[in-house]
């Protein structure tokens, strides 16, 4: 080879790699400004499988202009807030239809009651804060697309529009997630009509040319739960028309006109008529299911349709791909089959992200790895993630004889073959000393029914990972599911997964060769993230749940045989629980941790924490929590226990902009605990960590990005003498300032903890005012040593009610709201 076919060939790897990283930030589409349209509740018999009966405008005056996806599928809850929360996350939500939030009647058409807390701007006249209503909703987990644009470009508020146009059910499109949130929401503009949607459309182009536009026109979900055959229908026809009016409206402003893509498509359909007909939705029949996109713009094919299958989840990369900004949490594709020119090339991290060897890349992959879990036995760490490399999302499996020195490579265990069909959610046990079980959480498309179905698969290798045995369906799970948890002792084994509205265990007790028909853990809400572990032959579970009449999210537990189950938190609608993991040792203690986050308002910034719950009684009591990550931002933890009696915890903590894994543990069965310690450098994503440990070393796996691709990394952490050398205590945590943290829990009744910090000695003031000012108890008055401190506050002698907290120290000086329910 000569030196110019040499250089040829190194620039031409340079440009393809260079191309594999920036592709999604590409720079050649027409497309300046995104408007996704959602029509709420369309069934598809009505829409573009009726032809153009009931949407002539779309049929006969649009569809030649742009392209058609006929086989488009809601595969998570088919119910408004979590059909519009995926379309613009681009991941399944379980969020409610939150009534206790509405809009009050007396607001006005034209009033945006959040631009005021959002931007300093206030474009919009008669807005009055006593005019609304709101309490805190249930905001989904993962950004949305405005708060990617706006993170990524640095756009300002104005530049991204949500017009609501299903009012009465209040929506909230401001994550939960760290690093995003009310600083990145977009304005959102309620309103009460099709109408007043398009008015407001109209009005925010004329004024601001947002970049980025979600359009919800609500009506047809109305009109369908009225049960008026022909409201139904005229409300189809009004906003087939008013969809027309608006694109109309886009190609003839200057700003936008052949410079604007817009994507038509609806939260989810009706029932079909094999389970009660369009009335009604929200299970997962072909009716509900079977969405539509339709698209038009610059960049997409014209006259054009195409049935390949396609989810909700793919709309947000779509948007980010054509404005030019990433969407990492999204878990769809870019639709890159309606582009003129297309330009998506994934790429691969076959080069480390972290440099240091002690980080090791195991997936390597072109596609989206995620959720990993590792177990381990006699023979080495077993390791099992999803991935959808080879198109569809398949689980893979790999191990490492020598704990973690080496790895074989990954091979797929658990796929199936229909189009469409994803495994999505692994979990791994080890059973007795030479077995492995396999649960997963997925969705099939089942020919008979026409539709998508979730079901929890399982696979036994009764030889550590050499060979596995067939593919089994373990539950029906309907909806949707999250993770599933599974768990073993000797030859039990237990999968607790998500069914539908509920939580279900299914149950083998020859090793996995077989499993009983599943039994009902939890049957009201919507149960999920579930926990399971065994002590002797009983299991006990804990996982996160929220009912349909009340908005907040707790902990709960139960144990066979699952007869009664108990709230381990104590939340109301200012309060999250998330993500909670269990565990058990050898003298019958139960071990649990979870995440914990304090949201005032709609509009608060979101601090989680890692909680610690501990049991002395196999779950009978349970005694106070531990805040375990300190001052800390920390998200996703997981518990375990080391065959030294170590209490091992470990989590993903969010900081500077950066995520890294950190952890901490306990030699005294959760008494007390060392001080956090750091196990990875900072990354864009270090987050889903899970781990096994033996004696002193932790075996941790987590999903990685390093703004490119996401794969799935390792790393050995051992305990060190400096680990051991430092306990846990109130006055432990770096970096402190003063601070005065939300107390906890709250609403409490009638013993609740408030926690402070001074970096220096200091004279502290701690008291209780009524909502008067009229002071009711002082708690500290006296100098107190530099650290964080825990306050109890027992009201026991006040009324329900709220009250204030305020502390004072040197020029310091905070209050903070706390209720009392008795």
């Amino acid at each position: 080879m000569n030196n110019i076919q040499y250089v040829f060939i190194v620039m031409s790897l340079l440009l393809i790699f260079s191309n594999q990283i920036f592709s999604q930030f590409n720079t050649q589409y027409k497309t300046k400004y995104v408007f996704v349209v959602a029509i709420d509740g369309l069934r598809y018999a009505e829409g573009f499988g009726g032809g153009n009966q009931y949407i002539p405008f779309l049929w006969d005056s649009l569809a030649q202009k742009g392209t058609i996806f006929t086989n488009f599928y809601n595969t998570g809850i088919t119910t408004s807030n979590s059909g519009h929360s995926q379309i613009t996350n681009g991941v399944r939500q379980v969020l409610l239809i939150n009534t206790n939030s509405r809009i009050s009647p007396n607001v006005a058409s034209d009033v945006c009651p959040l631009e005021l807390q959002y931007s300093s701007s206030k474009p919009f006249q008669n807005f009055s804060p006593n005019s609304i209503s709101i309490d805190t909703d249930l905001r989904p987990t993962e950004p949305t697309i405005g708060e990617y644009y706006r993170k990524f470009t640095g756009a300002p508020s104005k530049q991204v529009y949500y017009i609501n146009g299903h009012s009465q059910i209040w929506r909230n499109p401001v994550s939960l997630f760290p690093g995003y949130g009310p600083d990145y929401a977009p304005i959102v503009i309620p309103v009460r009509s099709d109408h007043e949607t398009l008015d407001s459309a109209y009005a925010i182009i004329d004024r601001d040319h947002p970049t980025l536009c979600y359009v919800l026109f609500g009506a047809v979900d109305a009109a369908g739960h009225s049960g008026d055959t022909t409201n139904y229908h005229n409300q189809i026809l009004q906003v087939d028309s008013l969809i027309f009016q608006l694109w109309q409206k886009i190609q003839s402003d200057s700003v936008y006109a052949n410079k604007t893509t817009m994507l038509i498509t609806t939260d989810h359909g009706r029932h079909d008529e094999q389970h009660g007909g369009w009335r009604n939705h929200g299970d997962e029949c072909s009716g509900c299911r079977h969405v539509f996109l339709m698209a038009l713009g610059p960049d997409i094919k014209p006259n054009t349709v195409i049935e390949t299958v396609h989810d909700h989840l793919d709309i947000a990369p779509t948007v980010g791909e054509l404005l030019n900004f990433p969407t990492p949490l999204s878990q769809g594709n870019p639709l890159t089959e309606m582009f003129n020119n297309p330009t998506i090339i994934q790429g691969s991290q076959d080069n480390l992200i972290i440099p240091s060897s002690n980080f090791v890349n195991l997936s390597k992959s072109l596609g989206f790895s995620r959720s990993p879990a590792i177990t381990k036995n006699s023979t080495g760490l077993h390791l099992v993630y999803a991935d959808n490399k080879n198109g569809n999302s398949e689980i893979f499996y790999l191990n490492s004889s020598d704990f973690g020195l080496s790895w074989n490579h990954p091979s797929a265990i658990l796929n199936y073959p229909n189009p469409g069909d994803y495994e999505v959610e692994p979990s791994i046990t080890s059973v007795g000393s030479n077995s492995l079980y396999v649960v997963s959480s997925g969705y099939h498309y089942l020919q008979n029914e026409s539709t998508y179905f979730w079901l929890l698969s399982g696979i036994l290798s009764e030889n550590s990972g050499q060979t596995w045995n067939t593919q089994a369906v373990l539950d029906t799970q309907l909806t949707i599911s999250t993770k599933p948890s599974i768990t073993s002792s000797n030859n039990y084994i237990t999968a607790v997964s998500q069914v539908s509205h509920s939580l279900k265990r299914v149950l083998s007790v020859d090793g996995g060769l077989t499993f009983q028909p599943s039994q009902t853990v939890e049957k009201f809400g919507y149960p999920q993230n579930p926990s399971a572990t065994y002590i002797k032959s009983i299991c006990y579970a804990v996982w996160q749940n929220v009912s349909w009449y009340n908005t907040y999210w707790n902990i709960w537990f139960s144990n066979e045989p699952w007869s009664n189950d108990i709230a381990l938190t104590t939340n109301l609608t200012d309060s999250y629980s998330y993500y909670p993991s269990i565990t058990s040792d050898n003298g019958k203690r139960l071990h649990t941790v979870y995440s914990y986050a304090y949201v005032p308002d709609s509009l608060a910034d979101v601090q989680w924490q890692t909680l610690y719950l501990r049991s002395l009684d196999s779950g009978k009591t349970w005694q106070d929590f531990s805040i375990l990550s300190g001052n800390f931002n920390s998200f996703m933890p997981k518990i375990k226990i080391s065959d030294n009696g170590k209490v091992c915890a470990i989590w993903s903590s969010f900081a500077n902009d950066k995520w890294s894994i950190w952890g901490t543990y306990s030699t005294d069965a959760g008494l007390t605990w060392r001080s956090p310690f750091q196990i990875t450098p900072p990354q864009p994503f270090s987050i889903y960590p899970d781990f096994t440990v033996s004696k002193d070393s932790l075996f941790i796996v987590w999903q990685n990005n390093n703004g490119k691709n996401w794969d799935i990394y390792f790393t050995k952490y051992v305990l060190t003498s400096a680990d051991k050398s430092t306990l846990l205590s109130k006055d432990d945590f770096t970096e402190l300032d003063y601070s005065l943290e939300q107390n906890y829990p709250n609403p409490f009744n009638p013993v609740t903890k408030i926690r402070f910090s001074i970096p220096k000695d200091a004279f502290v003031s701690l008291k209780i005012y009524n909502l008067l000012g009229e002071e009711i108890i002082t708690l500290v008055n006296e100098v107190k040593t530099s650290g964080v401190h825990d306050i109890d506050f027992d009201a026991s002698d006040l009324t329900s009610g709220v009250y204030l907290y305020t502390i004072k120290v040197n020029d310091f000086s905070m209050t903070k709201k706390l209720l009392l329910m008795k």
